[in-house]
């Protein structure tokens, strides 16, 4: 994981290629994708007003790794400012660390939408 590119805005904007910026952090977009979608005009507006940021990994994990290479304190930052469903759900599965498992659990309580009553 060697980007976050946090999106502070409600909208999705499409990188191309099949790259999409949700709502949140993303940690899954290629130094190369952002590399072409921030030198042009979209995404030099985007970060001129700050609707987004861009922050190397804090950890020395390596591209290819998941969360699970973060610290226990990095990892539950991450969940916490993470809104896009499927990503923490792919967490989930592969996460061991208690603290991890219980900001995914509760991250997933907070934007997974229920059912109204009837």
């Amino acid at each position: 994981m060697s980007l976050k590119i946090t999106n502070h805005d409600v909208r999705i904007y499409d990188l191309g290629g099949g790259a999409r910026l949700t709502p949140g952090a993303n940690t899954t977009i290629t130094p190369e994708q952002w590399k072409t979608y921030s030198e042009g005009p979209v995404g030099k507006a985007l970060l001129a007003s700050k609707v987004l940021t861009v922050e190397s990994a804090t950890s020395a994990a390596p591209e290819d790794e998941g969360i699970e290479a973060l610290t226990t304190a990095e990892a539950v930052k991450l969940v916490g400012e993470t809104l896009n469903p499927v990503e923490l759900k792919e967490w989930e599965k592969t996460e061991k660390r208690p603290a991890v498992q219980k900001a995914i659990a509760a991250q997933l309580a907070k934007i997974t939408p229920v059912a109204p009553s009837k």
